[in-house]
């Protein structure tokens, strides 16, 4: 268990810093240009503005493991959206479009395919003409709201417990699709 601890509190170190604008200075853009699953999609909810493009799908798969994103994943949702949305998502396993999930307001800015980064780029140019007051605003959501490193270390530890106990059919599933994974690259 204390390698996947480990691995899971470099993780959070990447999501807490990126969720709090790296010390509250910097208004974070993430980008979607392809499919963002698990870690990837907790990665991107990390971000203060979620750029992604049409087409691509986001998701949970980890209850298929017998698991949950203990990235974080539950807790960026919640923040933005709301407990219920967040725990429906996660146990549904179910994957959801980009445009889905701008109607949802986890998407922040939808770009056609392809134009991702010209989108983020052209919101990092509009937002510079307010930067201090976004970046104030995103501060102020966030002592209302936060998401603490303490809350995020006691997911991993969880996650990291959960791990270690699924059952070993579990374990062979996990073991297959990772296999197929490298094998397509």
């Amino acid at each position: 268990m204390h390698k996947l601890y480990n691995y899971g509190l470099a993780c959070i170190d990447l999501v807490y810093r990126w969720f709090n604008g790296i010390g509250g200075n910097v208004v974070t853009v993430s980008v979607v240009e392809r499919d963002a699953l698990g870690g990837g999609f907790e990665s991107a909810l990390s971000a203060n503005v979620l750029v992604a493009e049409r087409g691509t799908q986001f998701g949970f798969p980890e209850i298929m493991f017998n698991l949950f994103p203990g990235m974080g994943g539950y807790h960026l949702i919640a923040h933005k959206l709301n407990a219920a949305m967040a725990e429906k998502m996660i146990l549904g396993g179910d994957r959801f479009s980009a445009e889905e999930l701008f109607e949802l307001g986890l998407v922040d800015v939808l770009a056609d395919k392809g134009a991702g980064r010209q989108a983020a780029l052209s919101y990092i140019r509009k937002s510079q003409k307010r930067l201090n007051g976004e970046l104030g605003l995103r501060r102020a959501v966030h002592t209302n709201n936060p998401v603490s490193w303490d809350v995020l270390e006691q997911a991993v530890s969880q996650w990291a417990d959960a791990a270690m106990t699924i059952p070993t059919r579990n374990r062979r599933l996990m073991k297959r699709l990772v296999s197929k994974q490298t094998a397509k690259k």
